[in-house]
């Protein structure tokens, strides 16, 4: 995850489905965000492009994601993501995706032993 949040411009405009109002947040704010799945996750987060359109500077890009937690749960979503390039630099990030699954399987943790 570093590695994309180094690929984006200080001042990027990331927004994500689910969040709440407005659903921007900084870049710090979202490594924050991501700092706890380190206690849950038993592997990297995997995505796979399935498909884009590229235009001027915006690329939109759809994707499926793995990723298996300690749990022995399986966290797999879809998405839609937009980019806008400023030079080699990602100025807006727009993600859209599966809320409920990201709420049942990541946050939803008390059952894990009984799924």
């Amino acid at each position: 995850m570093n590695a994309l949040l180094d690929m984006l411009t200080d001042d990027v405009e990331w927004w994500m489905s689910g969040l709440p109002h407005p659903g921007f947040v900084s870049k710090d704010e979202f490594r924050l965000m991501l700092a706890p799945l380190d206690n849950i996750t038993d592997g990297p987060l995997q995505i796979v492009p399935t498909g884009w359109t590229i235009q001027g500077d915006r690329v939109a890009v759809e994707a499926y994601s793995t990723m298996k937690l300690k749990s022995g749960r399986h966290y797999q979503n879809h998405y839609h993501f937009l980019f806008e390039f400023r030079g080699d630099k990602i100025v807006v990030y727009h993600e859209h995706h599966d809320t409920a699954h990201v709420n049942d399987v990541l946050f939803n943790l008390t059952d894990d032993a009984e799924k």
